[in-house]
């Protein structure tokens, strides 16, 4: 787990709990000496505290003080709430489809997370195809919300957000299409806002998903798709806000393109290497207190793009 404050001129990336090895364990406790097995998602809450999802350890965690060195801790919040080592993809613990308290609840290797203004978590449960709520209760109660389902397809979920009184979901199937979902917190009920191919950003319908991360700025959902960032709004239309719709390669700066000065929104390249077809795309998009749209993408190194934005 590491933070960067880009705020600074030089901005430097910080350790805030985990430790290097080449072996999967969960440890709480304090966050120099924690361990984790495998991250995937991560909701901060309003008094600065972090929650993060652990995959293969079935594991929803919570960060107090994270940027505390002498404070930060890590505390086991749903599911796995043993320290377990020796972890691997091919055996990991506490495997279930158990509701109830979060010490005694189980996941099937969650995938993305989202959190509400009260608190409240909403996990996509990969293996049991379902969105499970984490109640903000002492006893941190997890129910499953509502079911994720495409037809006879397996769902990937790329990115799940809290706008309103609904939870929404980026989400693609191994059919070869592509979704925008809404699913109402209190009932549970999905509708989708849109659903097609490539197509549904102007790209051939042939042409590959590859499917980001998803924001809100409290009005629209901001979305990743290849090389490209969209709006697309509650009733459905879908708009590109960034990245150079001629760019041919998405998985590096084109030669002579310098990510490092200021370029015009839809002039700019959002290359990324990541795998979509299973685990989602290694890609996100997400707001800061001050109305600035950030990218996170992988190519041979990882970086960060700011976008300055205004409606």
């Amino acid at each position: 787990m590491w933070s960067v404050d880009l705020s600074a001129a030089s901005p430097t990336v910080h350790r805030v709990a985990g430790l290097d090895s080449s072996a999967q364990s969960l440890v709480a406790g304090p966050c120099a000496s924690a361990r984790f097995a495998n991250l995937q998602d991560i909701a901060a809450t309003t008094d600065g505290n972090l929650f993060v999802m652990d995959q293969t350890g079935n594991a929803v965690l919570r960060i107090t003080h994270p940027f505390d060195t002498a404070s930060c801790t890590v505390e086991y919040w749903a599911g796995t709430s043993v320290d377990t080592t020796g972890i691997t993809p091919d055996s990991p613990p506490n495997v279930g489809n158990t509701e109830g308290p979060g010490a005694s609840a189980q996941f099937a290797l969650p995938g993305r997370m989202a959190i509400d203004p009260a608190g409240n978590l909403y996990v996509w449960d990969q293996g049991n195809s379902a969105i499970r709520k984490i109640a903000t209760d002492a006893a941190h109660t997890v129910s499953t919300l509502a079911p994720v389902v495409s037809g006879t397809q397996d769902v990937i979920v790329d990115g799940l957000v809290v706008m309103g009184t609904s939870l929404y979901g980026f989400d693609h199937d191994t059919g070869g299409e592509v979704f925008l979902t809404a699913t109402t917190l209190t009932s549970g009920t999905t509708t989708e806002i849109v659903r097609g191919q490539s197509d549904l950003f102007d790209f051939s319908s042939g042409d590959s998903l590859q499917v980001g991360g998803l924001t809100t700025d409290g009005t629209d959902l901001i979305v990743n798709f290849k090389d490209g960032l969209f709006t697309i709004t509650t009733a459905g239309v879908v708009t590109r806000i960034a990245g150079d719709e001629n760019l041919h390669s998405t998985i590096e700066f084109d030669s002579g393109y310098d990510p490092m000065v200021s370029h015009p929104a839809l002039s700019t390249q959002l290359p990324n290497r990541g795998e979509y077809a299973t685990a989602g795309a290694n890609s996100w998009v997400e707001f800061d207190g001050a109305g600035h749209l950030y990218f996170v993408g992988t190519v041979l190194d990882p970086y960060v793009e700011r976008f300055d934005c205004s409606r």
